[in-house]
């Protein structure tokens, strides 16, 4: 959602030069792990490259040891042998803003350090290290766009820095992914557990996505759907799993709430949805009443929202309700999560019953995912004595298991890593942190593509069921 904090914003952020300043890194910037590796295994399916990589439940056996000696053999050479050159050190950062309200974006660090710390800090034939880079400044209170600048000028010019996992903020990922495109020697992978704005992976707003990408080649991915997504699970779930027919969908008039309905209405017919209604609702208007009794002729069974809360939603939901009746009898009420999080909305009397959307799963259910999940968040919980917080913090360790499987699949150098990224690696089921075999399609997109669906009951918002699209 457009506004949701750690997301994405309303606007995107002209890409600010970057500067030659000191890298704003947190106190010890590097961390070296030592933790045994669970799993090095690398892998193959017939379809993509899977690279298992930090599996928390992993066995302990390798698949590529060396076999054991065969007696009948030729005598080994009684010649001096030359010791195996030590693995190449590279680096991974990330960058999110640990300055302003900042314990969900420390769990996200401590998620991902954990994920490395697990695989022994290695990717393949290369031991990584850790750094910690900070986007914010206490000023802003949060995110800033001249240190998003500095932190990617940063990026480029350390040597043996592979990748970015970051950032936070889709507007300080707008500045930061065409520095990191235009690297000499990359472009460099930068991979988001956060940013969800559409425009950074598909067209969305006037030049994007490629106003990002000058170099023309995508460096930028992200583990967590983008806004988008949510129009087709709405859909999806309005017609497989409600069991409606006839759907009314409605906007705000901004390209949040626009592209998100046009994805509703473009999966429409696939969930055996028919659109009988479509409309832009005028945030300024003193009341909906007459919107919604002139779809009431055509007895739809469900409405459809996508916009933001604050352009005059309360009202709109009451309308719906006077009109066309309440959420939880003939025609249903969904609103994608520009109404999400919003207290005064949840305390709309009209609202009980209607369903929301959101991408990714709370913790209760990232747990019920498999044994690897549930085995990574009990893990998370004995090393640092608290557990995982929601907010985009689980999707920073699936952020670091994929750059890893990328990584271990290269030759090591930055371009590599970039390119194979984008050619199909993937983590694969049995290790994934997702539960699902998961990489990045063409556009950067995460292929594992999970939300969640709540419902507004006695004034709060309630998880109900998750849904893939």
């Amino acid at each position: 959602m457009i506004l949701t904090a750690g997301c994405s914003s309303s606007a995107s952020t002209t890409p600010t030069s970057p500067t030659s300043s000191a890298p704003n890194t947190v106190a010890t910037s590097t961390i070296e792990t030592s933790a045994p590796a669970t799993d090095r295994t690398v892998g193959t399916t017939s379809e993509t490259t899977a690279v298992a990589v930090s599996a928390p439940a992993a066995t302990t056996e390798s698949t590529d040891s060396v076999p054991p000696t065969d007696p009948t053999s030729a005598p080994a050479s009684t010649e001096a042998t030359t010791a195996p050159p030590p693995a190449r050190q590279l680096i991974v950062a990330t960058d999110l803003p640990l300055q302003g309200p900042a314990d969900v974006v420390a769990d996200a660090n401590l998620a991902a350090k954990l994920v490395l710390d697990q695989a022994g800090g290695r990717a393949g034939a290369y031991t990584v290290t850790l750094r910690q880079d900070d986007d914010s400044t206490a000023a802003a209170g949060g995110w800033d766009a001249a240190t998003c600048a500095s932190n990617a000028a940063t990026h480029v010019a350390t040597a043996d820095e592979v990748a970015v996992i970051g950032t936070w903020n889709s507007d300080c990922s707008a500045i930061e992914i065409p520095v990191l495109d235009q690297d000499p020697s990359g472009p460099m992978l930068i991979v988001s557990p956060a940013n969800t704005r559409i425009g950074l992976t598909k067209p969305y707003e006037s030049g994007e996505p490629d106003q990002y990408y000058p170099a023309g080649q995508r460096n930028f991915a992200r583990v967590i759907p983008p806004d988008d997504a949510q129009g087709a699970g709405a859909a999806g779930f309005a017609g497989k799993n409600l069991h409606l027919s006839k759907c009314v969908a409605l906007d705000d008039g901004e390209a949040y709430g626009s592209h998100v309905a046009a994805e509703f209405v473009s999966a429409a017919a696939e969930n055996g949805l028919t659109i009988v209604g479509q409309a832009t609702w005028n945030p300024a208007a003193a009341n909906y009443s007459a919107l919604f009794q002139g779809f009431a002729s055509k007895h739809p069974d469900c409405v459809f929202l996508a916009g933001l809360a604050q352009n005059n939603g309360a009202q709109l939901i009451r309308d719906k309700v006077a009109v066309l009746g309440a959420n939880d009898a003939t025609v249903r009420l969904i609103a994608a999560d520009g109404f999400l999080g919003y207290p005064d909305i949840d305390a709309v009397p009209e609202a009980e019953g209607m369903y929301l959307t959101t991408g990714g799963l709370p913790v209760s259910e990232i747990a019920a995912a498999g044994p690897v999940p549930a085995k990574f968040l009990a893990d998370f919980q004995a090393a640092y004595g608290h557990p995982l917080v929601a907010g985009y913090a689980y999707e920073a360790a699936v952020a670091m298991q994929f750059v890893l499987a990328a990584i271990a699949a290269s030759d090591g150098t930055r371009a590599d890593v970039t390119r194979t990224a984008f050619s199909g690696v993937a983590v694969p089921a049995a290790t994934s942190l997702t539960g699902n075999q998961f990489g990045i399609d063409a556009n950067g997109d995460t292929t594992d593509r999970p939300m969640s669906i709540e419902s507004i009951q006695a004034g709060a918002e309630t998880f109900v069921t998750a849904w893939t699209v």
